[in-house]
């Protein structure tokens, strides 16, 4: 089901987007230009994989930084219990809200941190329902962190229902895919405008997804 709505998605954008990423006169046939054939000078292509990883390390390192700063600051709590955390009031706060889009505060703040890293999802599911770890760790180690996953299981199953699960399936699949692939983004069109009507769809289309599977969900669940 997901990849069929990927290939729908697909044509979608392409008529919706096409006029302007490339505008009737702008098109011709489809030219390759191949470079010409030497030997390969590995000392320039060692030279070029480093600058290449250490420029996306700088542009990682900036953007995990702001990330982790942000989790810590709504996740904190003085007895480490993320229900008294500004994450656990904002969270219930615009429940209603999240509600009608087939995600309890939980669900939601997971579809949240995914658009940060897909990493932090199962992290972020794991402090809010557990409460193991701070949702900073459960953020960012969360491929380290030994999480009780039949715990987090036998949690997740008490509260979700199978139709709001299903819709956070969807939702977290087409959501952003991470900040480093905005930046990307960004890198490549210079243009902030069009990285933001980047994300803008992303998320749009996320929730969309999301809201119309829950409830066609809920008829047959």
């Amino acid at each position: 089901m997901i990849l069929v709505y990927v290939v729908i998605t697909m044509i979608i954008v392409s008529r919706v987007f096409r006029n302007k990423l490339a505008p009737v006169e702008t098109r011709s046939g489809m030219i390759m230009e191949l470079p010409p054939y030497h030997k390969a000078h590995w000392k320039h292509i060692i030279k070029e994989a480093f600058f290449k990883a250490w420029d996306i390390f700088k542009r990682a390192l900036g953007t995990v930084t702001l990330v982790s700063v942000l989790f810590y600051v709504f996740s904190f709590s003085r007895d480490g219990n993320v229900d008294h955390s500004l994450l656990y009031r904002v969270g219930t706060f615009i429940e209603p809200v999240t509600r009608f889009f087939g995600m309890g505060w939980q669900t939601f703040m997971a579809f949240v941190s995914g658009a940060f890293a897909k990493e932090a999802v199962l992290g972020t599911l794991n402090a809010v329902f557990t409460g193991n770890n701070s949702l900073m760790e459960a953020a960012f180690f969360a491929k380290t962190a030994k999480a009780d996953t039949a715990m987090l299981g036998a949690a997740m199953t008490a509260v979700i229902s199978p139709a709001e699960a299903l819709a956070f399936m969807f939702a977290t699949t087409f959501n952003i895919p991470c900040l480093m692939a905005l930046s990307t983004t960004y890198k490549e069109s210079h243009s902030l405008k069009w990285t933001a009507k980047v994300a803008v769809f992303y998320i749009c289309n996320a929730l969309i997804l999301s809201c119309v599977v829950y409830h066609v969900a809920r008829l047959f669940m």
